[in-house]
């Protein structure tokens, strides 16, 4: 190439760039009325990317609230954790089964034939016994202070041919009831009432933990959305990096060709450029990670369509700044979150066990009052002669012949060694425990605090980071400028472009970070972990 050719190259790319920075003027009005000039085309707004193209799968927008609604309908740990409060319902019910009545029947036929003893028995060497019997009764323990009763029915038919016997027919009719009263142990709790309401403030637990659950899988599904949205920025960002330095290497290689520039220059765009080529393969591959882990949180399994798509989330960060009242939020934290809640859930039982120890070690004294009305009929001799009652004769005269009983039982392990200790662990472990949740307390206070305080601090960094990235952008235009005019270096321009890199990738982490603080300060005013 001569001289004069290089010379004519070099005079036409300057009358090309003042002949556009002509227009540029002349399109910007000045004065107080002036309009802004309108951003360059390289100029980047978070919410402008789009996920890169998948061969074979197909876009799927998908908003936030779809995406939580995914998640509550299809999560399988949610899926798992709802068969809890379930499981412990027919534990409930196993427990309350205690308390139904029993229902129990005895029938019985015995046919028994026995050596005469004497001539008195007869003139047969043998004779036979038939008897017929039937006992039906009815049980049940009930949860008033330990309180049980049986009620019982029952009935004999006899025969025999035992020629000398006074009732060869004879029915026979039975009917009591008893009921049975602990007075000291067991009277104001037992086994079985404790662990029914232990049961019933576990179901309550269950229910806390499934609602920790639920505000926590919410709480993953917002974040890896914006997590996904921000991996998609990324790599929107480096394919802007790219694209200035791919620009940059064509603009060098023009200016060596006309002799203005030195092959070294090449080589720095050139390396800047595959640099950046691996920034954005390492942002690809970051995306599809975000991607699996926000899909894990709202798909129903592997069959389930998202799997099958590129999800697109098509909501944006909101980066208004929000007023923080940790104040409030303490208190809200301390009166509502679920894992205090359960605390004194927890707690409730405990008190409930000592109150059963406390009453196991009292003397088992009981109450037990027997009422019986036997009846009897059937064929009878008398002075030679053979009268017949029918069998419901046996059941009218019962009432003829009542009986009562009561009965006292009195029992006491000297000592009660075992029930003392255990009632005094039990106690001590209840302190603990009362000592735990103020720890607890402490803890979340301290959690809500530090929550409020990184809104604060991250909205500060979003606007310093947003500033930032406006001066950036305004500096690696002007260096450009300044360049395609010969007024700067290429080493000058490339470091313009890493920073304006880096800008923009600091304001991606800053809103990011600003979206996650607010997350978790809703969060842990609610859940624990």
């Amino acid at each position: 190439m001569t001289q004069q050719n290089r010379t004519l190259k070099v005079w036409a790319l300057m009358v090309a760039m003042t002949g556009m920075a002509a227009i540029a003027s002349a399109q910007t009005p000045v004065g107080p009325a002036a309009r802004a000039p309108q951003a360059a085309p390289d100029r980047y707004v978070v919410g402008q990317a789009k996920p890169p193209d998948v061969p074979g799968q197909v876009l799927m927008n998908l908003t936030l609230d779809d995406a939580i609604q995914r998640a509550l309908d299809r999560n399988i740990d949610l899926k798992v954790q709802r068969y809890n409060p379930q499981l412990t319902d027919y534990s409930i019910r196993q427990t309350r089964a205690a308390y139904m009545p029993t229902l129990s029947e005895t029938t019985q036929f015995n046919n028994a034939t026995s050596l005469a003893n004497s001539t008195a028995d007869g003139s047969s060497l043998y004779f036979s016994s038939k008897t017929l019997s039937g006992n039906t009764s009815l049980s049940q323990a009930t949860p008033f202070h330990g309180l049980g009763y049986t009620a019982s029915f029952s009935t004999n038919r006899s025969t025999t041919t035992q020629t000398n016997t006074v009732r060869p027919l004879g029915y026979t009719t039975t009917m009591s009831f008893q009921a049975t009263q602990p007075l000291l142990r067991n009277f104001k709790t037992d086994s079985t009432r404790t662990t029914l309401l232990t049961q019933q403030i576990t179901r309550d637990i269950n229910d806390i933990q499934l609602k920790t659950s639920i505000a926590n899988t919410i709480a993953a599904v917002r974040n890896a959305y914006w997590d996904l949205r921000s991996a998609i920025e990324n790599i929107e960002i480096q394919r802007r990096a790219l694209a200035l330095a791919t620009t940059l290497v064509e603009q060098n290689r023009t200016k060596v060709e006309i002799g203005t520039m030195a092959q070294i220059d090449v080589i720095t765009a050139e390396s800047q450029q595959a640099n950046a080529e691996l920034s954005l393969v390492n942002a690809e591959s970051t995306w599809r990670t975000a991607e699996m882990n926000f899909k894990k949180l709202i798909a129903g399994g592997t069959d389930d369509d998202i799997f099958k798509a590129t999800v697109n989330p098509t909501d944006l960060p909101s980066v208004a700044q929000t007023n923080v009242d940790i104040d409030a939020a303490v208190k809200t934290a301390l009166d509502q979150r679920t894992d205090l809640v359960q605390a004194r859930k927890t707690l409730e039982s405990n008190a409930l066990n000592i109150e059963l120890l406390k009453n196991q070690v009292l003397p088992d004294l009981g109450l037990t009052g027997t009422y019986r009305i036997q009846g009897a009929a059937g064929q009878q001799k008398v002075a030679g002669l053979l009268t017949t009652t029918g069998y419901f004769d046996s059941v009218t005269g019962a009432y003829h012949q009542p009986t009562w009983t009561v009965q006292m039982n009195f029992t006491y392990p000297i000592g009660q060694v075992a029930a003392r200790a255990n009632l005094a662990r039990t106690r001590l472990s209840l302190e603990q425990s009362k000592t735990q949740l103020k720890s607890t307390e402490l803890t979340v206070t301290t959690d809500v605090t530090n929550a409020g305080l990184s809104v604060q601090n991250a909205y500060k960094s979003l606007a310093a980071s947003q500033k930032a990235r406006e001066l950036a952008e305004r500096q690696a235009e002007a260096e450009q400028t300044k360049f395609d005019v010969g007024m700067s270096t290429n080493f000058t321009v490339v470091q313009q472009q890493q920073a304006l890199t880096t800008a923009r990738l600091a304001e991606l982490r800053a809103i990011l970070t600003y979206v996650k603080a607010l997350i978790e300060f809703e969060r842990v005013q609610n859940v624990g972990r």
